[in-house]
């Protein structure tokens, strides 16, 4: 069972509003990526998802990271990413040149 974390989403939306782009970068099989993005609206919480399922490629890989930075067509260096997962924010962090 997935439950949007209240705090989570206004510090999202509080961003956006900002004029921060604010993206999902998860692991996930196709249902749960369909629910997340359909039924509990990160379809229009996020600007852009990114489900493993989608990418064929999932966290720790740095080819995930490189394929988000890539698509977003930004800097690794320009980009936050927030994670709770150590080896994923390592990961991460070998994307930068």
């Amino acid at each position: 069972m997935i439950e949007p974390d209240t705090e989570i989403t206004r510090l999202v939306r509080a961003l956006r509003g900002s004029g921060l782009s604010c993206c999902l970068a998860t692991n996930q099989e196709r249902h749960c990526a369909s629910y997340m993005s359909d039924q509990l609206g990160y379809r229009k919480l996020f600007d852009r998802e990114f489900y493993s399922c989608r990418m064929g490629v999932a966290k720790p890989s740095i080819a995930y990271f490189r394929a988000i930075v890539d698509e977003l067509g930004v800097p690794p260096a320009h980009v936050l990413f927030i994670d709770d997962r150590e080896l994923n924010v390592t990961s991460a962090k070998e994307c930068r040149p």
